[in-house]
């Protein structure tokens, strides 16, 4: 029938409101637990170290959310009862009388469909002006008192919650090595090389931290890097030979340089990464992935460093040079001026002189040459001090001046004049002592306790000294050979 049709269709509009109306109650229960959960998972992480804790904190208050509003779509209004809901706004309640009748035919069951049928609209109006409860005002109280207290727990971290954030911080690193090796995997390699590749993964995820997954990449690096080393070698070898190598340890030799590169860089982001967390890493693993980070640039590259540091090493030679043969001559010219000269004796080997002089002045001196050189020669020149100097051959000179030997500036605000000491200068004699050096008996250990000492001296001693890169790399890949036959 169609006018039983068209009271169903209102009994829809009831059911529809009222499931929104249970919606809303819902949402905003829901509101409040997800908020309590978020505040009781950020005070156990302030008493416990527990990583990820916002993001336990925000997934358990959205579970609490869906779940009310899941809760609310399970215990919607049925037909049946908003039926009955709009049916107590009817004056006689022949509504259900009505919509449950099964003889339609019956004359008396009509009219009271007829009757239920003209009075919907003024029920449904009934219907949508009772009293209704939308809101929870204490559901809504207590939510905002507990957002409150949630934001003092997120802008006020504890301890246990910063060293939380760290946790997460380095695990961030480590997934991102580990990221790394999964796209240069996607690669065309071979058997050997992805099964290398996926043990510094297993070992990646079993580090306690990031610093100890950056070790094992660099320690798989170097490992690498060495087997390069060899394999270059006996490349040059063959060539050498007028031989080459075979095309499997060509790929290979190919496949340690992408792997060496993409690991030299992988351990550089991760050095970054950890500085910036406030987590520097030890002066010898820096400089380990310092050195694998330049040696894995191209050959082009490293010749043209390799040349460069050599016309610097020769610059610096002859620079250095130059001074000692200006302080020589410096020498000779303030021996010239301060008038005293000493000969020393002639030999297969040359002479050797030995003078002390200071003061100023200038003379001239001619003399024969040593038994290197024949000639004569002139010389002039102006200096004060004191200093010692060497020479090859036998010659007098003489010249004029004074032998202010010591002059003493006047003390800041006094007013005592200049002493000078014009006395000889003496010989002396050198003091030596004779008597027993007490000496200790060394003890015998094994090689493999104390190599990681020798190899600490060392790592100091080359940053002091800055050797050239391949003496550090020579001697660096000795070191790992050891430790990982160990």
């Amino acid at each position: 029938m169609d006018l039983k049709k068209r009271l169903w269709q209102t009994i829809a509009k009831v059911r529809l409101r009222l499931t929104f109306e249970g919606l809303l109650r819902n949402m905003q229960k829901g509101l409040l637990y997800a908020v309590l959960s978020a505040c009781v998972i950020l005070f156990v992480s302030r008493l416990f170290v527990v990583p990820y804790y916002t993001n336990a904190a925000l997934g358990a208050g959205t579970i609490a959310f869906i779940a009310m509003i899941a809760k609310a779509f399970v215990n919607r209004t049925t037909k049946i009862e908003a039926l009955h809901k709009l049916d107590a706004y009817y004056p006689y309640n022949e509504l259900v009388t009505v919509l449950t009748s099964e003889n339609d035919e019956n004359p008396l069951v009509q009219s009271l469909v007829k009757r239920a049928f003209e009075e919907k609209d003024q029920a449904f109006q009934r219907f949508k002006k009772r009293s209704k409860q939308l809101f929870l005002p204490k559901t809504m109280a207590f939510t905002a008192c507990l957002s409150v207290f949630l934001i003092i727990l997120l802008i006020f971290p504890a301890a246990t919650q910063q060293e939380a954030k760290t946790i997460e911080d380095e695990r961030a690193i480590t997934k991102d090595m580990e990221e790394r090796l999964d796209e240069f995997q996607k690669k065309e390699l071979t058997e050997l090389a992805k099964k290398e590749l996926q043990e510094l993964k297993n070992k990646l995820k079993d580090s306690d931290n990031a610093e100890q997954a950056l070790r094992e990449l660099v320690k798989k690096q170097q490992e690498l890097k060495l087997e390069e080393k060899k394999l270059e070698q006996k490349q040059d070898l063959a060539s050498s030979n007028g031989e080459s190598l075979t095309a499997s340890e060509t790929k290979r030799l190919a496949e340690l340089k992408d792997m060496n590169k993409e690991l030299a860089k992988s351990a550089s982001s991760a050095q970054s990464s950890l500085s910036k967390l406030g987590k520097p890493l030890d002066v010898n693993l820096q400089n380990t992935i310092a050195n694998a980070l330049n040696n894995s640039q191209s050959n082009a590259s490293a010749g043209q460093n390799q040349s460069s540091a050599s016309q610097n090493s020769n610059q610096a030679g002859q620079g250095q040079a130059g001074q000692n043969n200006g302080a020589s001559q410096g020498s000779n010219q303030s021996n010239s001026g301060s008038g005293s000269s000493s000969q020393g004796n002639q030999g297969n080997n040359g002479t050797t002189g030995q003078g002390n002089s200071s003061g100023s002045g200038s003379g001239a001196g001619n003399g024969p040459g040593g038994s290197q050189s024949n000639g004569n020669g002139n010389g002039n020149g102006n200096g004060s001090g004191k200093g010692q100097g060497g020479g090859q051959g036998s010659g007098a000179g003489t010249g004029a001046g004074h032998r202010n030997l010591l002059a003493i500036p006047s003390r800041l605000g006094g007013t005592s004049s200049t002493t000078v000491d014009g006395g000889k200068l003496g010989e002396g004699k050198p003091i030596e002592e004779k008597g027993p050096v007490p000496t200790t008996k060394g003890e015998i250990q094994p090689y493999q306790e104390v190599v990681g000492s020798y190899k600490d001296s060392y790592m100091e001693s080359t940053d002091r000294l800055q050797l050239p890169n391949d003496l550090q790399q020579m001697v660096q890949s000795y070191f790992t050979s050891i430790e990982s036959t160990n």
